[in-house]
Parts: structure tokens; sequence; C-alpha cells
């Protein structure tokens, strides 16, 4: 006789596929997370969890709404027993250790991070700022929460809308769960490809965070629930071919694009096969591998943990991690998340053990606690006196501002400041300008130094500089891929130039990678500009620490027990980035040789023949991963007075 899925939810001993496919999905993020060859795409096991979810969440809903015994407080109970206290735990362990070795600057985000975690809100307070795939994810421990807030939302949802529904005699439930299916699919596809300027800093991001853009998944699965199993005679080559798509998602997909989109039917789709294919297969020897199954039952724990590790092993010891380093860490996580599964998430699990009123007393005073130390931790701005004084001095060298802040335009394109574009230099009237400093805030980190040397030299420039928003041009020729934001703002000074004769030099700063699009798109901008005759100068790549300077050097002095005052960086042609003037040199030759193009090299002054530095003198050299502590950016006088020199020649 045909049965739903929904009638095996509940049987624990046919689960095994389940847990094979939790085995995979976790597997799949911590080797993508940790860099280990072939898992350039293992970012997708977060969709494939959230299949598996809303496969078992929907499932048990609907066998105990179909036997009118759904609680609500019951549910909610239990995904909190589920999620919750290991949570918690990692939290606070996590915070001891910060409490040690975080600035305060850090620290502060991250017990705002601790919050929004505990009250299941963390997708919404990572999304805004970077993006998952950014760079600068890797300073952000708790970052891995944004999923568990994204189920946690889709469990309060999800029985919210199926109570009233089941209320409505001869509805095909199946209908409804393909049609919000679908709306959500759409939605996360819209956020994806088409711009949204309302989303301030980056739209292709904010599909990531949302439960609205993800739901889709978690629907797929309650979907699968529905649907009446249907007989294969022979499952073996069916079962194979969706273990080999599942596989080759994580081998061929990457994360270069904005996620979700419709890749994301790969995984997803897969997946809700898989489940499908293996419902009322469970001895299957693939699936049934004691390995698999028992790192199944770890999942949770081994997600919770395998990002933490992480990010502290390389703010402990830098970037460059080794294989027998990763091997390390791998270890590590593995004991970390047999102890969390163990004594904590089976604990809190077994109601005899802990009964409802010990539960919510113990998850209420975890919840204050957190709230208590945030609070603190806030008001006393990161509690800097738990440092050394030798630890406080250094990290408060790279806390001096840069002048003109106000000027400095945010990602969603505001400043404090009125003017439409600040000046700097002798003069505050714009008319007076005949320069001007554009890009993000690796060409504002130059601020101070440029406007100190424009006073010397008795000039006045305007400042043009917006965060996360490299210069570039863009027409029928050249489209680009940015935030509308970014290109508005772009457009705004690339008007302005055209209509004010007098800027006659453009100092043109920005980060840099290897990759061609960063030099291709600076190559175009230059030879527009110098095409309407302005003269260009440009800031050429720093030196790539390739870790949190500030971070690093506050670790590294409280494990030696004393001030340090010189970290030098070994030289590499990774850490100066040697391939891009080359390449600018090459495709610039005409503008070199004509004297419209003057480069600007800082590496010289932060590196010597044998090395590059973070931190010389007791002097940090960067206040960040990339970005120059003022004190730094004052060493690059000379450099700066020569090359305005050579611009008031031309």
């Amino acid at each position: 006789m045909p049965h739903t899925m929904s009638n095996l939810v509940n049987n624990k001993n046919n689960r095994r596929d389940i847990q094979f496919l939790r085995a995979f999905a976790v597997l799949s993020v911590i080797f993508y997370h940790f860099k280990i060859p072939c898992f350039n795409g293992g970012f997708v096991g977060v969709d494939v969890f959230f299949v598996i979810s809303g496969f078992l969440i929907f499932g048990q809903i609907d066998a105990r709404m179909a036997q009118s015994s759904f609680s609500l407080i019951e549910f909610f109970e239990a995904r909190l027993r589920r999620i919750s206290p290991a949570l918690v735990v990692m939290i606070a362990i996590v915070s001891i250790w910060g409490w040690k070795y975080d600035l305060p600057k850090h620290y502060i985000g991250f017990v705002r991070n601790a919050l929004a975690a505990v009250f299941f809100v963390s997708n919404y307070s990572f999304n805004g700022a970077k993006g998952y795939f950014d760079i600068a994810s890797d300073t952000k421990v708790l970052l891995h929460t944004w999923s568990l807030s994204v189920e946690a939302q889709f469990y309060v949802l999800l029985p919210l809308l199926l109570i009233p529904l089941y209320k409505i005699k001869g509805l095909n439930l199946r209908y409804v769960l393909f049609g919000l299916m679908t709306l959500s699919f759409f939605f996360a596809l819209n956020l994806s490809y088409h711009s949204t300027p309302s989303l301030a800093f980056d739209w292709k991001t904010s599909g990531f965070y949302y439960v609205s853009s993800r739901s889709w998944e978690f629907l797929a699965g309650a979907l699968v629930s529905k649907i009446t199993f249907i007989n294969v005679t022979d499952r073996k080559p069916w079962w194979i071919i969706a273990l080999l798509g599942l596989f080759s998602t994580v081998y061929f997909l990457d994360g270069s694009y904005s996620w979700p989109n419709l890749l994301t039917l790969l995984p997803v789709g897969f997946s809700s096969i898989f489940i499908l294919l293996f419902s009322e297969h469970q001895n299957n020897p693939v699936i049934c591998f004691k390995p698999f199954q028992v790192i199944g039952d770890m999942s949770y724990s081994l997600y919770l943990w395998h990002w933490p590790v992480w990010i502290i092993y390389n703010q402990m010891y830098g970037n460059q991690i080794n294989s027998n380093e990763k091997i390390l860490m791998l270890c590590i996580v593995l004991l970390l998340s047999y102890f969390s599964w163990r004594f904590i998430e089976l604990s809190f699990r077994n109601k005899k053990l802990i009964n409802r009123k010990k539960f919510f007393l113990y998850l209420g005073t975890s919840i204050v606690a957190v709230m208590i130390f945030s609070s603190v931790v806030l008001v006393t701005k990161g509690y800097p006196k738990r440092f050394p004084d030798y630890v406080v001095r250094g990290f408060e060298q790279g806390r001096i501002p840069t002048p003109r802040n106000e000027c400095f335009r945010s990602g969603n394109n505001t400043k404090k400041a009125q003017e439409q574009f600040c000046s700097y230099g002798i003069s505050t009237k714009p008319e007076d300008a005949k320069m001007m400093l554009w890009g993000d805030s690796h060409a504002n980190q130059y601020l101070s130094v440029l406007n100190s040397v424009s006073n010397e030299l008795g000039q006045t420039g305007l400042i043009a500089t917006m965060s996360g928003c490299r210069a570039f041009i863009e027409n029928d020729e050249f489209k680009y891929e940015d935030y509308p934001l970014c290109k508005a703002f772009n457009h705004e000074v690339l008007n302005y130039l055209n209509s004010h004769p007098n800027i006659k030099t453009v100092i043109l700063g920005r980060i840099w990678d290897e990759g061609d699009e960063s030099v291709d798109r600076t190559v175009n901008l230059i030879h527009y500009l110098v095409g309407h005759r302005h003269n260009v100068i440009l800031i050429t790549p720093l030196p790539n620490p390739g870790v949190d300077v500030e971070n690093d050097w506050v670790v590294k002095q409280l494990e030696a027990g004393h001030a340090i005052e010189t970290i030098p960086i070994v030289m590499s042609g990774d850490v100066k980035l040697s391939t891009v003037i080359p390449k600018l040199r090459n495709r610039l030759s005409n503008e070199l040789n004509t004297n419209q193009l003057y480069l600007l090299d800082p590496t010289q002054r932060f590196c010597d023949e044998k090395s590059c530095f973070e931190v010389r003198d007791g002097i940090p050299y960067f206040r960040d991963m990339s970005h120059l502590t003022e004190l730094a950016a004052q060493r690059l006088e000379p450099d700066f007075e020569e090359a305005l020199l050579w611009a008031d020649k031309h």
C-alpha cells in the first residue's frame, strides 16, 4: 500500500540515510572552510542541512497534526533543547579566549554577535557589512551562527503557518508547499540577479542571509515528506546518480557568485532525490558505514566548533596553514565536538535527566548571563584594562583617526559632511582644488599624509572616497558587476571631473589583488582619465601581511610576556603582490612614457631587501589585515611630496 514519507520521519531506525546526509553536509562545510582541495563548493552543505531540516521538522509537525496532538510549546521546547545549550556553551568558551586575546574593538563586535546568536537573529547581524565569501569573514568567530538563526526563524514561521492551514478542509498541502517554495525561490533569484538599491551595501549578499530567500530550501524538504513513495525496482543507478550529483556540487561550485541562485537547485534537488530514494532502503552499505553514522550524530556540534577553531588558530598563528596544522585542527574539532555532543546535546535532550522546568531555568540563566556580560563589555568599550600597558600602547596607535573622517562615505553612499566633496590642503573652497583623491578605504587611508604634504606645498584637493567602492569607469564597452550605490558614486565622481576642468590631477588608490580584474579596471579608468586631459597618480599595492596585524601583535606579545618592537614578514611574491606592477607598467607604458602617469609605490617604506614588516620600532604598520595606521602612512611623506611636485609640473 503506498504511503507518504512523513510516516517514516519519526522512526529512528529508518534514519540512517539522514545521518549519512548530515555527515556529508557537515564534512563539506568543514573541508570548505579548512580550504581542503576539491571542496571549493563545500558551502552547499548548509543548503543540504536546510533540506534535511525541512523534511524532518515538517514531517514531525504533519504527523502530530494528523493525530491532533501537536503542541507549540512542546515543539519550541524540543527545538531549543536541540540548538541552544551547545550554542551557549560554545559562545561562553570562545568568549573566555576572546577576553584574553581579542582587541577591545573586536571584542565589542564579538559580544554583539553573541547576543544576536543567542536570540537567533545573527543572520541579520552579519548581513549588510561584508559578504560570507569575503576575506573579512575570516575575522568573525560567530559568523557560522547565521544558519542557526535562519533555521530557528523557519521553525517559528512553519507551525504558525500550518496551524490555520490544517483547519481548511480539503486543502491539498502539497500545492501550498509548492507555491510557497516557488515564491521564496524567485525572491532569492531576484536578490541574486537584480540590483536592489535599498540594500545599502551589497545587495548580492542579502539573499544569502534572509530566511525569506532560504525558505524554499526547507520547503523542498517539506514537500519531499508529502510525496507518495513510488517503488523503484532497480535503485542502484539512481542512488549512485544522487550521490555523484551531491559530490559534483561540492567539487565544481565555488563562492565567486551570489548565492543562492539557479545553481542552488543542484544541492537542494540532489538532497531531495537522495531522501526519496533511500527512505525505505536503509541497509545500503555506503550509508550504513559506521563513521558516517557517528559523524551524522555529531554533525551539529561539529558545525558549531569547526569555525571557531579555524578562526582562533588563524588569529594565533597566521593564515598560512599547512596540511599538518589542518589535521591537528580537525582533531581538536572532533574532540571538542564529541564532548559537546556527549555531555551537552544528549544531556539536554533527555527529558528524564533535565525536565522542562530545569531546562528553561538553565536556558534563562545562561541568556541573562550573556546579556549581563555583554552589557559590561559594551559599557566599558571592550574593557581595555584587561591588557598590559605595552599591549594597550600598541593598539592605541592603531586608533588614531584619519583626518576629515566625516567626509568618508559609508557603504550606503552617505557621509556626515555637507559638501559634495570635502577639501584637503590649504583651502576649504572646492573651486581652489586642482586634484582629487578617488577610491575606496584603501585610498582614504592616505588622506592624512596627502593633507600634510598639500599644506606644505600650498595645494588643495578634494576627497572622493567610499567604503568598499573601487574607482572604475562604466560605459557601453566596460560594464562591471558592482552594487548600485558604488556605481552611482563613481558616476557622480566622473561627472564632477568632467564638469570641473580645474581638477588637473586624479590620485587613485584601491585594495589590490593579483587577479586580472583589478588591473583591467584600473587600466581602463586611467586610459579614460588621460584621454580627458587628466594626469594620474596611481598608488600601487601595499605589502600583504596575511593576518590582522593588530591582533597578531597582541597575541605575540601576550604569549611572550613582554613588548615586541618588530615583527617581520618573510618576503614573497604574495606579500608584495609582485605581479601587479609589471602588468600595470606593461599596459600603461604609453601614459608612463608621455609623463601623464606617476606610479607611487609604498612598498619600499615597509620592506627592506629581506622582509616586509607588520610592526617596526614599536610602530604597527597596519591597523587590520590591509589598512595602514596613521603613523605608518606618515612614513610616505617624501613619496607623496615627490608625486605632488610631479603633478604640479605637468
